[in-house]
């Protein structure tokens, strides 16, 4: 059995994939457990245990992460006491000058040499910014007081730095891969006209036929698992743009959508979301053991 543990808000993400888009053999082999409903490590030790939403997780929820994978030991995914979270990531890729762009909690000091523009955006959720960008001191200053008249949490947003990867053609392009174990999948390349990327649109010829490329061809499969090693994430989504042919990490997902419900599609996806739906499946009775 894989039991994946999510939090009781986000199990959608496997339940829409089990529904929509999985065989028989793989529902039977699939357990959605929330954080919220445990109360004692569980009491199948032959299960693989998967930990998801760790980015998502109350200091309280990831002490009971850790107590069950002490209990799962060895057959863990995604261990809770190893993982680099949304932070630590983006820390960790600006420290080796892979990302162009750093990252800092508002609520602590700020480098004085903070490269504007900005945006806001909550580090344990992966919607969009709070504001558009922002440019220089005052605006921050700004946005930051009306987060906090919303009832953000100051101390749970990230001030990031803009880094800007618009192509020659003008459009933003967001790539996402998978990893299940030890197998990279890509899953798509969002365009976009706007530089947050983060639905983008159906593409004409020329783009879907890029993007067509880049799932058949798997070209940053190497550098992507790279990443995921560095960062002790077995399972998740990782979002990447390119800058001067490196690439930029922009987050990991550890409960990522795996494929969108059936009727969301185009018809023109529908054989390329249905080709990812059989790969995802193979691999993830692989990590089943």
């Amino acid at each position: 059995m894989l039991t994946f543990y999510t939090t009781r808000r986000h199990a959608y993400t496997l339940k829409i994939f089990l529904r929509d888009w999985a065989g028989p053999r793989l529902r039977a082999r699939v357990r959605v457990t929330p954080y919220e409903s445990l109360r004692r490590p569980p009491k199948s030790p032959g299960d693989t245990a998967v930990f998801t939403d760790l980015e998502r997780l109350t200091d309280s929820q990831l002490d009971a992460a850790t107590i069950i994978a002490a209990a799962a030991a060895p057959r863990i995914v995604n261990d809770p006491r190893r993982t680099l979270r949304r932070f630590a990531l983006l820390e960790a890729m600006s420290r080796s000058g892979r990302n162009r762009f750093r990252a800092f909690r508002a609520g602590e000091p700020i480098d004085e040499m903070l490269r504007f523009p900005v945006f806001l955006k909550r580090e344990d959720e992966h919607d969009g910014p709070l504001f558009d960008l922002l440019h220089d001191a005052d605006q921050l200053a700004w946005a930051l007081t009306q987060a906090d008249r919303q009832g953000e949490p100051i101390d749970r947003l990230l001030v990031i730095e803009f880094c800007e990867t618009a192509g020659s053609d003008g459009f933003y392009r967001k790539y996402s891969s998978f990893r299940f174990g030890q197998k990279i999948i890509p899953a798509h390349v969002v365009f976009d006209s706007h530089w947050n990327a983060k639905t983008g649109f159906v593409p004409g010829d020329d783009l879907f036929a890029e993007q067509t490329r880049f799932l058949e061809t798997n070209p940053h499969a190497d550098e992507t698992m790279a990443i995921f090693e560095e960062a002790a994430i077995d399972y998740g989504r990782i979002d990447y743009s390119f800058l001067d042919g490196t690439i930029q990490v922009w987050e990991i997902n550890t409960n990522p959508v795996l494929i969108m419900p059936r009727k969301q599609y185009p018809q023109a996806y529908v054989p390329l979301r249905e080709a990812l739906a059989l790969e995802i499946e193979e691999a993830l009775l692989q990590l089943a053991g």
